[in-house]
């Protein structure tokens, strides 16, 4: 539904990354999925691991109604609360320590390149889900600025980034305000997409 953004390839793969990281676990018990959208993401989760209990959060309003909406379709409303609001909105207000699963999809195109996306993108999806500032990793370091907060110790972090970010996470010469973010994760990896990107 307009003006959500429509899930792509990539994030369906970020989701069968994360449960067949789980596989061998008993899986995640409270997880928390930053820029929610339609749900997508949090509702396959749950409907995975049906012990799970999980948070929505998303600044927009109409995305929090549509991942209600699918939740009581997928019969995991039961399960999930919503937030309507930032990642840095709910750090404020969330219990610290508290997720051992944290996942995003957050806007990570860097503003330069959002009139240059495909026309099919650029015209009808919502640019507040796209642009992710100007090297793209405003979100993307909310999101682990609020990690910091709210996960427990060896909580995983999983992020479906641009395709230039993990040589950014992986490399000595990353920006001071992403440095500041990523201090004090480990970095286990980087995925390549079903198109060869690394995410």
């Amino acid at each position: 539904k307009p003006p959500i953004l429509i899930p792509r390839p990539e994030t369906e793969e970020l989701v069968d990354r994360i449960i067949r990281d789980f596989k061998e676990d008993v899986g995640p018990k409270r997880l928390v999925d930053f820029g929610s959208g339609s749900g997508a993401i949090v509702l396959s989760l749950l409907h995975s691991f049906p012990s799970a209990k999980a948070v929505a959060v998303d600044p927009k309003e109409e995305a929090i109604a549509l991942t209600e909406e699918n939740a009581l379709r997928c019969g995991v409303r039961d399960r999930l609360t919503l937030h309507h609001g930032t990642a840095k909105d709910f750090a404020a207000a969330a219990e610290p320590r508290s997720f051992d699963l944290i996942v995003s999809n957050p806007p990570y195109i860097p503003s330069c390149e959002v009139p240059e996306l495909q026309v099919d993108v650029r015209d009808f999806e919502d640019h507040g889900a796209l642009d992710g500032g100007v090297d793209g990793l405003d979100v993307v370091i909310e999101v682990l600025q609020t990690a910091r907060v709210i996960g427990e110790a060896g909580c995983r972090v999983y992020l479906e980034v641009h395709h230039t970010h993990p040589a950014v996470f992986e490399g000595s010469g990353a920006p001071p305000h992403l440095m500041a973010a990523l201090e004090g994760f480990e970095l286990l990896g980087t995925v390549r997409d079903v198109y060869g990107q690394p995410r």
